[in-house]
C-alpha cells in the first residue's frame, strides 16, 4: 500500500522539477536545495529544517525509479494536487518517463492434492511385521527345543568339514563304526564361509538318526540376537497397527502432506 500523503503531496513541486524529469534532473535539483537549506548552515532557521525534510522524502520517493513509478500511478488515482489543478502523470511513452525494471517472473509450484492418509497400509505392514516376529520367535523355540534334545540323549563326537557336490559336510563316524556326513547346523549356501576344508568341529549327534546333529558349543549369543530380532520385528508391527487406528498420527499426516495452494512450498519438519 502506498502512503496516504502520496495523494496529496506533490513532490514533483517540491523539488521544482517537472513531472517528466529526467533522474539526473531530480538528482541535480535535490542537491541544489539541500546545499541551501542544510541545517548546518542555518541552524536558527526551524522553517529551513522543515523545508529540508521535504525534499528529502520527495528525492526519496522520486529517486527510486520503482517508487517513482508507483508514486506515479498512485497520484493519477488521487484527487487534486496541492496547486488546485488536476495532476496528471507522465505517458509511458512520453519523454523523460520513468519505467519500472522488468521482473523476472517468479515460479509457481502448481496445487497439490491432499495425500490420502495410507491406514490400511500401515495396517497391512504392521500385521506382517508381527507375524514374521511371531514365526522367527517360534521358530527360534523349536530349535532351541531340538537341541537340548539332542544334548539330554545324543552322543558327541568330533566331525571333519569336507567337499562334497553338495557343498560342506561334516564328516564323522558315528558309535556303530558307520561313516555319516551330514549338514552343517545353521548353514546356508550364503553362510558357508564360516567353515573351512579340514577343520575340526565338535558335535553332539542323535545316536537313532546321525543326520540329525548340532555343534557342541556356547550359543547363548547366536539366541539372544535371534530373540532381539524377534522382538523388534513384533514391536515395530505393534506401533504401525496403533499408527494406522491413531487419530494423532492421522492429523499429523494431514498437517503435512495436506492439499497445498499453488505457490507454496511443502512445510517443513
Amino acid at each position: 500500500m502506498p502512503p496516504r500523503e502520496w495523494f496529496a503531496t506533490d513532490y514533483y513541486g517540491i523539488l521544482g522539477v517537472q513531472p517528466t524529469a529526467e533522474a539526473a534532473e531530480i538528482d541535480d535539483a535535490y542537491r541544489a536545495l539541500a546545499k541551501q537549506l542544510h541545517p548546518d548552515l542555518r541552524p536558527d532557521d526551524p522553517a529551513a529544517l522543515e523545508r529540508f525534510k521535504e525534499i528529502a522524502v520527495a528525492h526519496d520517493v522520486l529517486g527510486d525509479p520503482q517508487r517513482r513509478v508507483d508514486y506515479d500511478r498512485t497520484r493519477l488515482a488521487g484527487p487534486r494536487s496541492l496547486s488546485g489543478g488536476e495532476w496528471s502523470a507522465p505517458g509511458y511513452n512520453a519523454p523523460g518517463a520513468v519505467r519500472a525494471p522488468a521482473r523476472p517472473t517468479a515460479p509457481t509450484v502448481p496445487g497439490v492434492p491432499a495425500r490420502r492418509f495410507p491406514r490400511g497400509r500401515l495396517m497391512a505392514s504392521g500385521i506382517a511385521l508381527v507375524l514374521i516376529g511371531l514365526v522367527v520367535g517360534a521358530w527360534r523355540v523349536q530349535v532351541t527345543r531340538d537341541e537340548n534334545a539332542l544334548w539330554d540323549h545324543g552322543l558327541g563326537g568330533r566331525s571333519t568339514v569336507v567337499k562334497t557336490g553338495n557343498g560342506l559336510r561334516l564328516r564323522f563316524t558315528a558309535f556303530d563304526g558307520k561313516v555319516v556326513e551330514a549338514n552343517p547346523p545353521n548353514y546356508t549356501n550364503s553362510g558357508a564361509a564360516r567353515y573351512e576344508v579340514g577343520e575340526k568341529v565338535d558335535i553332539v549327534y542323535d545316536k537313532t538318526n546321525p543326520q540329525k546333529i548340532t555343534l557342541n558349543e556356547d550359543t547363548t549369543a547366536r539366541d539372544v540376537t535371534l530373540w532381539i530380532v524377534a522382538i523388534k520385528l513384533f514391536l515395530c508391527g505393534v506401533i504401525l497397527i496403533w499408527a494406522s487406528r491413531s487419530r494423532w498420527v492421522e492429523r499429523k499426516f494431514h498437517q503435512r502432506y495436506g492439499r497445498r495452494s499453488p505457490g507454496t512450498a511443502r512445510p517443513t519438519a
